[in-house]
C-alpha cells in the first residue's frame, strides 16, 4: 500500500486508491493511515 500512492497518475485512480487506503487505515494499517493523511493534505482522491 505504501508505494501505491506514488504510482497513481490520474484523478480516477486517486479515488480508487483513496478508498482502498481508507479501508486499510480503518483496519489499523499504519502505512495506510500515513498515506491517507497525505492524500487528505494534498486533496488527492478526496
Amino acid at each position: 500500500m505504501i508505494n501505491e500512492h506514488k504510482e497513481v497518475s490520474n484523478k480516477n485512480e486517486y479515488q480508487k486508491t483513496f478508498e482502498r487506503c481508507k479501508k486499510a487505515a480503518e483496519q489499523g494499517d499504519a502505512a495506510s493511515q500515513y498515506n491517507l493523511r497525505l492524500m487528505y493534505r494534498k486533496g488527492d482522491g478526496v
